[in-house]
């Protein structure tokens, strides 16, 4: 066929399609009008969804980052005065920027931090670390009753998450501190027997040993101490519960 055949049969072709579009476009304007406007609504509200996740996660992690950035700053005392000297002028005592003086000054400063992140975002990601971290500021303080009420709050909004379970494992370890000694040994326990709790079961029996000689059953700590000999013979804590059999 020759080209200018061809081409005219082209030409023919879209004249007929666009008489047929323009025939059932007149038939559906309306149809495709509302559907036009449904499908903008859709598409704007999908937008707007994905722009305010957007938003709201870059907020988590701005709220959840001024908390740990404090958390985690250094330790340092502050650059001594020094007195005029030579005709040169003296200097103040200085904190460096970004450390503080002591423990307890940085954290007077982390936990409002930690504690506004857990009451915007309770049961999101954020809010469940920001949770565990602050039952860990209350516990470097001494205030292990707080440290516990802490964790629990992690527990109940993310029972099933990771940083629930750890709030389990640290609420037993702050138990232990207070001398609640047989509610530690039953969450211990409890962990040790989970198949899916995602936590080194050696260190856990660690911990239930300790909890067994702190709750005066030297012989319950024996067998624990023997079960991470035994079922854990690579264990880093394996050296030292062989020793502690003895």
């Amino acid at each position: 066929m020759k080209h200018t055949e061809r081409q005219h049969l082209k030409e023919n072709e879209l004249a007929h399609s666009l008489a047929s579009a323009s025939h059932l476009l007149g038939r559906r304007k309306s149809t495709i009008v509302t559907t036009s406007v449904v499908v903008g609504v859709v598409l704007v509200g999908a937008i707007g969804y994905a722009v305010i996740t957007q938003q709201s996660a870059a907020a988590r992690a701005e709220l959840l980052s001024a908390a740990t950035t404090v958390l985690d700053a250094t330790v340092q005392p502050p650059n001594p005065a020094v007195p005029p000297m030579d005709g040169k002028p003296g200097r103040m005592a200085e904190q460096q920027p970004g450390t503080y003086p002591t423990e307890e000054a940085k954290l007077a400063i982390a936990i409002p931090k930690l504690i506004a992140v857990v009451q915007k975002y309770p049961a999101d990601d954020a809010g469940l670390l920001a949770g565990y971290r602050l039952g860990q500021a209350y516990s470097s303080l001494g205030k292990h009753a707080d440290a516990v009420s802490a964790f629990e709050k992690v527990m109940e909004k993310g029972p099933a998450s990771l940083h629930g379970r750890m709030a389990r494992l640290a609420k037993a370890n702050e138990q232990v501190l207070l001398g609640q000694h047989q509610a530690a040994i039953a969450t211990y326990q409890e962990l040790v027997e989970e198949k899916d709790s995602k936590l080194p079961a050696d260190g856990l029996l660690m911990q239930l040993a300790s909890a067994y000689s702190a709750a005066g059953k030297p012989d319950q700590a024996k067998q624990t101490y023997s079960r991470i000999v035994h079922e854990h013979p690579a264990s880093p804590f394996a050296a030292e519960a062989g020793r502690l059999i003895q």
